[in-house]
């Protein structure tokens, strides 16, 4: 794609922002062209019908010709990787509370109620590996933490 773009006299090149985007319009700018990037929100209005990339195409270079229309800017290399960083963040942050909140659940199956913090979570793990709920007293309490005093208790 590069190479057909490098025979074209500088040119505007409008683009339905999306994660690649940026990408390109990095490329296509180094090659002389200006490019706008167009929000997909403002885009969706213009599809006169089904979805396909004709029909993409079309809405892009009407929404690119309204006057007013709103761009985009084109983001840096580092912005998309500090966004990237970002967003792995919140992904990880999401998973391992999902993951505390199965093991809270899973331990609710045997009558065992943890604190919902999920400092708590690998200490709890940790008494439940030494002594199963199988085996324990009537009545006893089980502690998830050493430094505080949240409790997991049998029923």
């Amino acid at each position: 794609m590069i190479a057909f773009f490098k025979r074209l006299p500088a040119t505007e090149i409008a683009m339905e922002a999306c994660g690649g985007s940026h990408y390109w319009a990095r490329e296509l700018a180094a090659l002389g062209h200006k490019v706008r990037l167009i929000p997909p929100q403002y885009v969706k209005p213009y599809v006169k019908r089904g979805k396909n990339d004709r029909n993409d195409a079309e809405a892009i270079c009407e929404a690119a010709g309204r006057p007013g229309m709103h761009f985009v800017p084109v983001k840096s290399a580092d912005q998309q990787a500090q966004g990237m960083v970002l967003k792995v963040r919140e992904t990880l942050v999401d998973q391992r509370t999902a993951l505390v909140n199965t093991l809270r659940g899973h331990a609710a199956e045997f009558g065992l109620i943890a604190a919902r913090a999920s400092a708590t979570s690998s200490p709890c793990l940790r008494r439940l590996q030494r002594r199963p709920p199988s085996h324990s007293r009537p009545g006893e309490q089980w502690p998830c933490s050493a430094k505080r005093s949240p409790v997991l208790t049998p029923g």
